[in-house]
């Protein structure tokens, strides 16, 4: 059980390190720092605030602008009407929301370590066979009336897709 564990916390690693690797080519120093604007302003941010901000040029900002907006990092959220030209509102999107590295891995080694703690060893193991059965039941539908061959390639495939290479 132990086992599992670990090599399920190995995969997260890797999913997001080889994440982490393709977005930090896709995004410039100067985008991410924008999109860490958006993340702690989900609220919304206007192209004139970013300016305050980060310090550069309208133009400079337009571009980075349109830059995340075409990659689906940021989306116009509003158009608020004022005295002079009418100012337009962004926002982060999911996709942007989801560039930033989370923790899943910390987590889940702190979780499970928190919970065989607290049910002790003998229940711990009980939860996680009960765990592993349910997996096992949402997963069975992929297998039944399949010849073995099939249920291998199946199996083989869920496996590589979890992180779970043998």
């Amino acid at each position: 059980m132990k086992l599992l564990n670990q090599r399920l916390l190995c995969y997260f690693d890797e999913q997001l390190n080889f994440c982490c690797k393709i977005m930090a080519d896709i995004i410039s120093t100067r985008q991410r720092e924008i999109l860490k604007l958006f993340l702690e302003n989900q609220t919304g941010l206007t192209i004139d605030e970013i300016i305050n901000s980060v310090g550069i040029s309208r133009a400079g900002v337009m571009q980075h602008f349109s830059a995340l907006e075409n990659q689906g990092y940021i989306q116009k959220k509003s158009l608020n009407k004022t005295s002079g030209r009418p100012v337009t509102n962004y926002g982060i999107t999911r996709k942007g929301i989801n560039y930033f590295p989370k923790q899943y891995a910390w987590f889940s080694e702190v979780m499970l370590g928190n919970l065989q703690d607290e049910l002790g060893s003998e229940r711990f193991n009980a939860y996680m066979h009960k765990l592993g059965v349910t997996v096992a039941d949402g997963l069975k539908g992929r297998f039944i009336g399949k010849p073995i061959e099939k249920r291998i390639e199946e199996l083989t495939a869920n496996h590589d897709g979890i992180g779970l290479r043998g």
